[in-house]
């Protein structure tokens, strides 16, 4: 029981976690930092977070996305309806946004490598 409280808080810290570094990554690391060699060591570190996260929440592993709606979506108790529509459009939202997570950390992985060169 502990054990699944704990990986129900890693999921929910992961995923402000990659919220907080697709903003660092869309401001633009390029532009911000440049072609330094750090520049480089914050994409692969970029990637290396996104990626992961992106394939938990797509795969649905460790029941990623169920955690994340049912931490997003509260019960609404006017409409068991609307509700379920509301669960079924953020869990399609998750989809795409760990899709996006995935190439946008295959990208910061691969032009990080490439930096380094």
């Amino acid at each position: 029981m502990m054990a699944g409280g704990l990986v129900r808080r890693g999921i929910w810290w992961g995923w402000l976690l990659a919220c907080l570094v697709s903003l660092i990554d869309l401001v633009g690391v390029a532009a911000v930092l440049g072609h330094a060699i750090w520049a480089s060591a914050v994409r692969l570190v970029c990637g290396a977070l996104l990626l992961p996260f992106g394939l938990l929440i797509v795969r649905n592993g460790m029941q990623a996305r169920l955690t994340l709606v049912t931490r997003l979506v509260r019960a609404e108790s006017r409409s068991r309806h609307i509700a379920r529509l509301h669960r079924y459009l953020v869990n399609l939202l998750l989809v795409v946004l760990g899709l996006a997570w995935v190439g946008l950390g295959t990208f910061n992985l691969v032009q990080g490598l490439n930096d380094l060169r």
